[in-house]
């Protein structure tokens, strides 16, 4: 298989976008960029190529919709949780087991592990290891990136056009082996 002008493109832009994410900078334009570029080599075509960005955009916000809804509903339960004080009252029979940073790793991973086994997809299974994170980062765990510190939206907003420049790439590579364009 040779590689093209648009693989190219492509893994120049997964560069940018995660040099931009390193940097702490937004990724939404360089993305839209990206995703214009892949579409003007693609197609040749100036406004298929921006009617491109849009369609790329609802294409992501079908499938991705059902992610955020679940994502979503695991927060707004996780603060009822808390403000209710229910928390506590649910990690108090697995806080006695979480005494080392080690433990509540091991505690919290075979757990997430045994509901998901029986309950998968569930919001139960993220819901779970959102209601014993303050147990382990209390014993000494490093919450590794699970807590945000109101700067979240950006990241989210980066992953989102991250997988629709993906999905821009497959719908190119498609309709470039079946030599029609995918509409």
């Amino acid at each position: 298989m040779e590689l093209t002008a648009l693989h190219w493109i492509y893994v120049s832009f997964i560069c940018i976008i995660i040099a931009l994410m390193i940097w702490r900078k937004d990724t939404s334009l360089a993305c839209m960029v990206g995703i214009f570029l892949l579409a003007i080599t693609a197609t040749g075509s100036l406004p298929l190529s921006i009617s491109t960005i849009f369609k790329s955009f609802v294409y992501a916000i079908a499938e991705l919709l059902p992610t955020i809804l679940v994502i979503s509903i695991i927060v707004s339960m996780s603060k009822l949780l808390t403000t209710t004080g229910m928390n506590e009252v649910m990690i108090a029979p697995f806080a006695k087991f979480i005494r080392t940073p080690t433990l509540a790793y091991w505690t919290i991973g075979i757990l997430m592990m045994v509901i998901s086994w029986f309950f998968w997809p569930s919001p139960a299974v993220a819901l779970l290891g959102a209601v014993l994170l303050p147990v382990a980062v209390r014993v000494g765990l490093p919450a590794l990136g699970v807590t945000y510190d109101g700067d979240s939206t950006r990241q989210r907003i980066a992953v989102f056009f991250l997988i629709i420049l993906m999905y821009a790439i497959g719908v190119f590579y498609k309709s470039k082996n079946k030599n029609a364009i995918v509409r």
